[in-house]
C-alpha cells in the first residue's frame, strides 16, 4: 500500500507509532492529559448562548479524547508487526480496544469533574458523551486500518460516519440532551 493515498497514509502513521518504544505513547498519553487538564483550568465562555460557538466548543472534545485513545491504545498493541498479509500494523484485540475507549472515557469524567470545579466552568454528560464518541470512532478507524480488509473506500465511509457522530454528539451536548 502507497503512503500517497490516504489508507496507505494513515497506516504509515500507525507503523511509526507501533514502532515507537513502548513507553512513548505512555508519555504522550500522560503529556496530552496534562494538556487537557491545563486547558481546562482555564475560565471558557463561548460567547453566552451562541449555539453555533457551543457546538463547535463540544464538538472540539472529540479529537481530545480520540487522541488520548489513540495513544493509549497504542501503548496497549503488540510492538511486532502482523506477520500475515495486509496492513503490516500489529492487530488490535478487542479487549486493547475497549480498553483504551474506557480510559479515555474514564479521563473524560475526570475532566469534567474538574471543570465542575475550576470559576468560570461547568462540568456537562454531553460532554462526556461527546469524549466518548470521539474515542470511540478513532478506535473504530484505528482497528479498520489495522485490519487486512482495510480499503480506501472503508476508510473514508468510517472517516465521515465518526466526524458525523462526533458532530452529532456535540449539537446533543450544545442542546442539553446529553
Amino acid at each position: 500500500m502507497s503512503s500517497k493515498t490516504p489508507l496507505g497514509f494513515v497506516r504509515s502513521l500507525g507503523a511509526r507509532l507501533a514502532s515507537a518504544p513502548r513507553l512513548a505513547p505512555w508519555g504522550g498519553a500522560l503529556l496530552w492529559i496534562g494538556f487537557i487538564w491545563r486547558m481546562s483550568s482555564r475560565p471558557f465562555t463561548p460567547g453566552g448562548s451562541n449555539f453555533l460557538v457551543i457546538t463547535v466548543a463540544n464538538l472540539a472534545h472529540a479529537p481530545l479524547f480520540g487522541l488520548l485513545a489513540l495513544l493509549v491504545l497504542a501503548g496497549l498493541v503488540s510492538r511486532r508487526p502482523r506477520t500475515d498479509a495486509g496492513s503490516g500494523l500489529p492487530p488490535i484485540a478487542p479487549s486493547q480496544a475497549g480498553l483504551a475507549w474506557l480510559v479515555a472515557v474514564v479521563y473524560g469524567c475526570v475532566d469534567e469533574w474538574h471543570q465542575g470545579r475550576t470559576p468560570g466552568r461547568d462540568s456537562s454528560l454531553g460532554d462526556v458523551v461527546t469524549d466518548a464518541v470521539g474515542a470511540g470512532c478513532v478506535i473504530w478507524i484505528a482497528c479498520y486500518v489495522a485490519g487486512t480488509a482495510a480499503s480506501e473506500t472503508g476508510l473514508l465511509r468510517r472517516l465521515v460516519g465518526g466526524a458525523l457522530l462526533c458532530f452529532l454528539a456535540a449539537l446533543a451536548a450544545g442542546i442539553g440532551v446529553g
